[in-house]
């Protein structure tokens, strides 16, 4: 296929070749992370197949809440307008200054607690390893921290925050469930009284800890009966939240059991280098009557249900959602390979009944590739990146070739709720569009987290863009806006991005199946300024529409449409500029 120079640009070299996979950053055993705060918005859990009957839609006669027609009210839609001001083309500021800083609320200890033990996967890890288990994982742990953390804290202050967590915890009704405490209001003061009378600030090494973590599970056996493996928990638990907001512990879950093979997969997040996982074949969103669906995986057996995007999941197998969360739903809906699992659904305020079967399907990072139409007439691409894993360069390479052979004119990325991925992907998806510049530099506590990449591929493509971001666009999503938006390659459309602007290194651990999730690096964009807690600001501001919409009525993509056919992004396509 013979390529414009315009459109894609190249060195004597006709057909693409994919780069090879830089292990940039990478140490033995471990793996580099780019992943937004483990409070999920989105949870890509998998899998939908089906049996041959699905119910048609009609209305619930056990709703509660019904508009005068007898359908649920779930109130009217009114079309968003995007706050920009075109005219014919997008203008941007000659300069562009750091955005201001806009800092992240740190979650309270009790919201920390509540999102924990309402997780089935944490429950089954705290209540089902053993003290033995947990004391040596808090060692092997402690000796990571020490080692490989951009700025390991005192044992002090780890112990400090143990103990205001188990303080918290006694009276947390999540921590109390999944623990099964049935103590009254006044064991709990007593042992908050007596657990106050511990002191953190003569702890001065891992020796230290580990004999106040002995001394508090006593107390809260006699105290409270509860059993020492929740405070040993916490004890794990507290040392990493008090050294930052990103690093954590990521246990397996128990019913894979250690190091064990087995078909059921109980995550109901896609790490970045899932090829595939079994259960629902959706992406879904918390919703006021359960989870709703943002869309069905590409290629499941979902979309072959006749599941939508918008799609409310009220019940799962006659259990109501409402109030369960993301965790917990997806708690009721994962399960082995080939069982079935029985979904309400709302669609327009009616309702139907899905009987389906649960299968293992592939998972996709471009979920979305379609070629839609500008206001001007002119065709752009559209594509929907989810995650940052090790198969998104041949993924974005094969769907940029379908629309540019479907016509496409101009491209629109969609990283809105991508929380990240690896490293070594977001630097080279950018350098897909960068002929030159910088794209990232990281700099850590040890010489080999710090690093600058430039972009150095031969061929780029010049395809005028649009890049759209919004709060739940973090990392490995931000490392990409940030280059095109400093090097003057696209606009960027919606609101601002996260701003985690860190670099978690996944270590696996020996102790138990799991990962100790550390910060080992901070990441700066090509113009130089810090990302952390600033984020990428949006070239053109969209308000926000927290209806789930078809993309051709969604106000982002609306927007973006028209920023990626102005004759600005053509501009900035055929002569990029340093890093502004």
């Amino acid at each position: 296929m013979n390529v414009p120079r315009s459109f894609y640009q190249y060195n004597g070299r006709t057909a693409p070749v994919a780069r090879p996979k830089a292990k940039i950053g990478f140490t033995v055993g471990s793996l580099i992370e780019l992943a937004a705060l483990g409070f999920a918005l989105l949870v890509p859990a998998v899998a939908l197949g089906q049996d041959r009957t699905a119910y048609d839609f009609g209305p619930d006669p056990t709703a509660t809440a019904y508009d005068s027609n007898g359908g649920y009210n779930r109130g009217g839609y009114e079309p968003q307008t995007p706050t920009y001001d075109y005219r014919d083309q997008y203008v941007p500021e000659p300069t562009r200054a750091a955005p201001k800083a806009t800092p992240k609320p740190q979650p309270s200890v009790a919201d920390r607690l509540a999102y924990r033990y309402d997780d089935p996967k944490v429950v089954r890890f705290a209540t089902g390893s053993g003290w033995t288990r947990l004391v040596n994982l808090y060692r092997e742990s402690s000796q990571l921290i020490d080692a490989r953390h951009r700025a390991p804290n005192s044992y002090a202050d780890r112990v400090a925050q143990a103990l205001e967590n188990l303080n918290e915890a006694v009276g947390n009704d999540s921590f109390r469930r999944a623990h099964r405490v049935t103590a009254n209001a006044q064991q709990v003061q007593s042992f908050r009284s007596r657990l106050s009378g511990m002191n953190a600030r003569n702890v001065r090494n891992q020796t230290d800890a580990l004999e106040v973590m002995r001394q508090t599970a006593s107390l809260a056996q006699n105290d409270l009966g509860l059993s020492a493996d929740a405070v040993a928990a916490e004890f794990l638990f507290g040392a990493v939240e008090s050294l930052d907001k990103y690093s954590g512990f990521l246990p397996s879950d128990s019913r894979v059991g250690y190091g064990a093979d087995l078909t059921v997969i109980p995550a109901v997040t896609a790490g970045p280098l899932d090829t595939s996982v079994v259960g629902l074949g959706v992406e879904l969103k918390e919703h006021d009557r359960g989870v709703v669906i943002v869309k069905p995986l590409a290629g499941g057996p979902a979309a072959a249900a006749g599941l939508k995007r918008g799609d409310v999941i009220t019940k799962v197998d006659g259990q109501d959602l409402a109030g369960r969360g993301l965790n917990g739903a997806a708690d009721l809906i994962v399960g082995r390979e080939g069982t079935t699992v029985q979904l309400r659904v709302m669609r327009d305020n009616r309702f139907g009944t899905f009987n389906l079967r649960r299968a293992r399907v592939e998972l996709k990072t471009v979920s979305v590739v379609e070629l839609m139409t500008a206001p001007d007439g002119s065709k752009v691409g559209y594509l929907k990146l989810d995650r940052f894993a090790a198969t998104t360069q041949t993924e974005l390479d094969a769907a940029l070739w379908q629309l540019y052979q479907s016509g496409m004119k101009s491209l629109v990325m969609d990283l809105r709720g991508n929380p990240g991925g690896l490293l070594d992907q977001a630097i080279s998806v950018s350098d897909t569009f960068l002929p030159n510049g910088t794209i990232v530099s990281t700099r850590g506590r040890l010489a080999e987290d710090n690093m600058s990449s430039a972009a150095k591929k031969s061929r780029t493509w010049k395809v005028p863009m649009a890049v759209i971001v919004d709060d739940g666009s973090a990392s490995a999503s931000e490392i990409f806006a940030a280059a095109i938006q400093d090097n003057r390659r696209g606009v960027i459309v919606g609101r601002n991005s996260y701003g985690k602007g860190t670099v978690q290194t996944h270590f696996p651990v020996r102790t138990v199946s799991g990962d100790l999730k550390l910060t080992t690096a901070l990441f700066y964009s090509p113009s130089g300024r810090q990302m952390a807690e600033e984020g990428v600001a949006p070239d053109v501001t969209v308000t926000e529409d927290r209806e789930i919409l078809p993309l051709d009525r969604d106000a982002d993509v609306l927007a973006a449409l028209k920023a990626a056919s102005s004759r600005e992004a053509a501009t900035m396509a055929a002569t990029p500029g340093a890093a502004r």
